[in-house]
């Protein structure tokens, strides 16, 4: 079915879901129509499908860009697609919106007028300035908007829980000189390396501790400018064209201040793999040649398989591996719209059941509140009914649907090792919270998560 006509597809990161839900009641009380994924794919219709002829149909579209949207696989195809719909139909607006912590110049906002809904206080005017884009007119001087407005929160601050992991984090920093900071699914890591900047520049001299967000490299990204937007994030002043200018004027800056430098690298693992040498190869260069500079790279399972698939012809042999914790019902907390007003005993549940996993489990609470709370079984009930855990199982399940079908029979699904596994189904399972380790040995992180995963596997053996 084709998706309606005259509708705003709003293209974003599942990390922002609670922000991006209340623009889009905003924009529907405002009269418009909205293409957002969880209110308007089809269950049982195929999703890629879906989202290109929600593009393909829209008369406008909004890009959310945060610091999730930096290194979200699904942000970028969908960019993609809305330049190439741009390409075909000059007069197509696609408006960029900034939410977050976003610093530098994002890439995706590289030419484009772009609204600004970082002040909380004047989210009034950013929403204003964003109807004037949608019906292509200009905001005038003091753009204003006098319907009713659902405000979302600020950007929450750190709970006490994360404050926690990021001081354990930095205590294992001591002395290391690359560090690789992983997490499993459920964490974003551009914002994790917010609070350890919040945290560790006021011990370093001023302006050197950087944040290098890499973002996912699309078909229209050419490296110069992501080159430049690295070497501005470093705090290189001086034109780079390429990986090798990058190197030799960041070896510069750290001569001429010699005081300690801590660089965040955020996306590398989502880049692409020529990127990915070349910044590993460069990063090993400096470090060896600067004393003064520190390197965390924060990431997931791809960091952790680049860094280690290779043993010790890895550009990063020898760094400190550092697990950020899982989270925990105040992290979950802090990710909820204030009107889910659950107890700690619920929130505990809806992580137990989601085997530790945010994005899954806030899905499970969504579901939840709109029962008006109900029976807290509804929580470890409908698991496969949710995109995250659907688009995992999707993923794992590619190329591995016979392994995959027979772990399901299982208890016991295999040694779990503190480094690297060497068997990519169960590394997948185990990265994605589908499995976690006891006693040694991978099982299903929860009995809700292995229910769901048959549940989806049998409705995918009879798609066509």
């Amino acid at each position: 079915m084709a998706a309606p006509s005259n509708h705003v597809f709003i293209s974003y990161s599942t990390a922002n879901s609670a922000w991006v839900d209340a623009l889009a009641r905003n924009l529907t009380a405002a009269g418009k129509g909205i293409f957002i994924d969880h209110a308007a794919l089809i269950p049982g219709q195929r999703q890629s499908t879906q989202l290109e002829g929600g593009i393909t149909t829209a008369s406008a579209a909004i890009l959310v860009v945060s610091p999730e949207s930096y290194q979200s696989g699904w942000v970028a195809n969908e960019w993609d697609a809305l330049l190439e719909r741009t390409v075909h139909d000059p007069g197509f607006p696609v408006i960029p919106v900034v939410y977050g912590t976003v610093e530098g110049e994002h890439p995706f906002l590289r030419g484009q007028v772009w609204v600004d809904f970082r002040p909380p206080h004047a989210y009034r005017t950013a929403f204003a300035r964003l109807l004037a884009g949608l019906e292509r007119r200009p905001p005038g001087l003091d753009p204003d908007y006098d319907g009713p407005l659902i405000t979302p929160a600020a950007t929450a601050a750190a709970p006490s829980a994360v404050r926690a992991s990021v001081a354990e984090v930095v205590r294992r920093l001591d002395g290391a000189r690359i560090v690789l900071l992983l997490a499993r699914d459920g964490v974003a890591m551009g914002r994790v390396a917010a609070f350890l900047k919040e945290e560790l520049a006021p011990r370093m001299p001023p302006g050197q501790v950087r944040h290098l967000a890499l973002p996912v490299i699309s078909r229209h990204t050419q490296t110069k400018p992501l080159f430049e937007h690295l070497a501005r994030a470093a705090g290189v002043e001086r034109p780079v064209r390429d990986v090798g200018s990058l190197q030799v004027e960041a070896m510069a800056l750290l001569e001429h201040h010699p005081g300690p430098w801590l660089w965040l690298v955020t996306g590398f693992e989502n880049s692409a793999d020529a990127v990915q040498h070349e910044l590993a190869v460069a990063i090993r260069a400096l470090v060896d040649a600067a004393p003064n500079l520190q390197v965390v790279l924060c990431g997931g399972r791809k960091l952790h398989e680049q860094a280690r698939a290779n043993g010790n012809h890895s550009a990063f042999f020898g760094a400190i591996d550092v697990m950020w914790p899982d989270p925990t019902t105040a992290d979950l907390r802090a990710e909820l719209p204030a009107e889910i007003g659950a107890d700690d005993g619920t929130l505990a549940q809806a992580l137990a059941a989601a085997g530790g996993h945010l994005a899954l489990a806030r899905e499970a609470m969504d579901a939840w509140q709109a029962q008006d709370g109900g029976d807290s079984a509804n929580l470890t009930s409908s698991l496969s009914r949710r995109r995250t855990l659907m688009n995992i199982v999707l993923a794992v399940r590619h190329g591995n649907a016979d392994r995959l079908r027979r772990l399901m029979a299982l208890d016991l699904l295999g040694p779990h090792y503190d480094g690297f596994q060497p068997d990519p189904v169960l590394r997948a399972l185990y990265w994605h919270r589908l499995a976690t380790p006891d006693r040694g040995q991978l099982v299903w992180a929860s009995r809700a998560i292995r229910a769901g995963v048959a549940e989806i596997m049998d409705y995918l053996d009879r798609s066509p």
